[in-house]
């Protein structure tokens, strides 16, 4: 988990209005729009309702529906939304101590868009129905045309680098390795570059590839959930 401090505030205070001792917790959403390379174009008014969920087992592994006005400024196939929630930090709330009031947030993920059809309500105002997915379905959707071969020598980790660039995605957080790989590894046409990562990440005994909340590739060796560090008390 990363640090809780954002937003000008420290851990402890976030921590505070999260659980919200005083009896309720006030949260809110805001949504960006981004392009192709994950940079912010634009706040996102027109989004009505959306919801997220993760699951840690898919090959696909956070995905969200946004039901949105369609006012034309959202490109259904390269523009990605980014949403945050948002989490009210009053003020003078830790130990009695003053704090300044605001907001502090946590991005849930960059999500691609399938081009959803139109609804249209009594209003006149066109309604759409999004389904959406992180970049997981870029690599499941780009398939090798031939026979793909990595040749023996090669590091496991900058075959997999090499793959993700090749496949336009160059935020990257890789943990390194020393191994390379022992004999020439050859998958055939029309596999997915996903499946060709995770058939490395495997071999190494790595986590199967997953993208963090800002939209950045993370591959990491796997460790055993009774040996792993508490991330949150």
């Amino acid at each position: 988990m990363r640090a809780l401090a954002r937003n000008g505030f420290t851990t402890d205070q976030v921590k505070l209005a999260i659980h919200a001792p005083w009896g309720s917790q006030q949260v809110r959403f805001r949504y960006e729009r981004l392009n192709a390379a994950n940079a912010k174009v634009a706040d996102l008014t027109n989004v009505l309702s959306a919801s997220v969920s993760q699951n840690a087992l898919a090959d696909i592994k956070r995905r969200a529906t946004f039901r949105l006005e369609d006012d034309s400024t959202i490109n259904f196939l390269s523009d990605r939304i980014k949403p945050y929630v948002q989490v009210r930090v009053p003020p003078g709330i830790l130990n009695g101590m003053p704090a300044t009031g605001g907001w502090a947030e946590f991005p849930l993920g960059v999500f691609l868009l399938s081009r959803p059809k139109k609804k249209y309500e009594a209003s006149g105002a066109i309604i759409r129905e999004v389904e959406a997915y992180d970049q997981n379905q870029v690599l499941m959707d780009d398939k090798v045309t031939g026979k793909y071969l990595i040749a023996a020598g090669t590091n496991f980790i900058t075959a997999i680098a090499t793959i993700l660039t090749g496949a336009g995605i160059t935020q990257q957080n890789l943990a390194g390795t020393t191994k390379t790989i022992p004999v020439d590894r050859e998958w055939d046409g029309g596999t997915s570059k996903l499946a060709i990562v995770n058939d490395l990440l495997e071999a190494i005994n790595y986590y199967s590839l997953y993208f963090d909340e800002d939209g950045v590739a993370i591959a990491t060796p796997y460790v055993l959930p009774s040996e792993a560090p508490s991330e949150y008390t």
